[in-house]
């Protein structure tokens, strides 16, 4: 599965959103070690679920596949959540950054 950004700058869009989430404008996704996004929230019902792992296709777009922990159950739910709770964090503060997102089940 993969949601894809389609943007003519998908390494500024990326930078821009991993600054938001290291400056705190974006409380709800944390950033870990391999540059890699997980869902942060005050309760962990979702935190470490799944990844979202950035690709940038030069000059075309900025996609995510999620990567599910290795104890994850339902799946299907997991990449729901986490899906959609990015493309609203997209849509909040990066709607100028592309000009449409598409999303692709394998």
């Amino acid at each position: 599965m993969a949601l894809t950004f389609n943007t003519a700058r998908p390494n500024a869009l990326l930078n821009g959103l991993k600054q938001a989430v290291r400056d705190g404008e974006i409380v709800t996704w944390k950033l870990d070690e391999d540059g890699d996004f997980t869902h942060k929230t005050s309760s962990d019902q979702w935190t470490g679920r799944a990844w979202m792992r950035p690709t940038v296709a030069a000059g075309t777009s900025l996609g995510f596949s999620i990567l599910h922990s290795t104890n994850a159950t339902n799946k299907s739910l997991i990449s729901a959540v986490y899906y959609g709770r990015f493309l609203e964090t997209m849509l909040a503060h990066f709607s100028d950054g592309f000009s449409s997102c598409q999303y692709k089940k394998d």
